[in-house]
């Protein structure tokens, strides 16, 4: 869950860079550091929409992808033995997968074992 965030992550900044250097073209004409600017006429137009585009696409199919991959914290259950939390959804029997215990609820948990605050 952790990498597949960080790698969604990374998109998004991908497809910002992507939005970003798309207006710079379409404002600018792009980087104005050499004298003047690159992109002249309709090029403007087709290279800085161009990159909006891809830069758009990329970035909404990051996030949305990234809301799908929340997690149901309804699922979640705890070990009072090694206080592990664990999702349940692929789970036959709620026990520990290391200690062999039955998972708590998460819900009041903290409440009944404070020694895992």
């Amino acid at each position: 869950m952790r990498g597949l965030n960080s790698v969604l992550g990374l998109f998004i900044t991908i497809g910002g860079a992507l939005l970003l250097g798309g207006f710079t073209i379409l404002l600018l004409g792009g980087d104005q550091r050499y004298g003047g600017p690159v992109f002249f006429g309709w090029d403007r137009v087709y290279y800085g929409g161009g990159l909006i585009s891809i830069g758009s696409v990329v970035v909404y199919i990051s996030l949305r992808k990234l809301k799908r991959t929340g997690v149901n914290v309804n699922n979640i259950m705890m070990c009072p033995r090694c206080g592990e939390a664990y999702n349940t959804d692929g789970m036959l029997d709620c026990k520990c997968p290391v200690c062999h215990v039955v998972l708590e609820d998460i819900k009041g948990f903290y409440k009944r074992h404070p020694e895992y605050k």
